[in-house]
């Protein structure tokens, strides 16, 4: 699994090298990997579906923030570490309250409408076969 994910890492660096035409080291910063870890996290560990849904959740942060950015009160929308502060918040409350991430919350939700409040199955049944303990009364 390392020396998959390393080579497929390998190959995306080397496409985004000749896509910019120049890299350095400095374009690689703290943020983007923080970026990166929310991404994981809020998506939900070990799913490519919540991977995705964690890029375009965290994708589009950075428009929610730029748009509540002027109604914030007390001068909290000029912060100037205002965008990885709401990154590390968001990233504390998937962690505490949805360890699933987006993904299994989604899991979550289907799962609930599949089961009730209108949907009568063939689940809810009473079973007809027994155990043998139970054969024996």
């Amino acid at each position: 699994a390392f020396a998959i994910s390393a080579g497929i890492t390998g190959l995306a660096g080397a496409l985004f090298a000749h896509y910019v035409h120049f890299l350095a080291p400095d374009s690689f910063d703290v943020l983007l990997s923080v970026q990166f870890v929310t991404i994981v996290f809020v998506g939900g560990l070990g799913s490519l579906h919540g991977a995705v849904l964690g890029a375009i959740f965290v994708r589009l942060l950075p428009q929610f923030i730029a748009i509540i950015r002027d109604d914030l009160p007390f001068g909290i929308g000029r912060m100037p570490g205002l965008e990885p502060s709401l990154y590390g918040l968001v990233l504390v409350v998937v962690i505490l309250f949805e360890p699933g991430g987006i993904w299994g919350r989604w899991l979550k939700m289907k799962h609930w409408f599949q089961a009730y409040p209108l949907k009568r199955r063939t689940v809810f049944r009473r079973q007809k076969s027994y155990a043998r303990s139970e054969r024996l009364r």
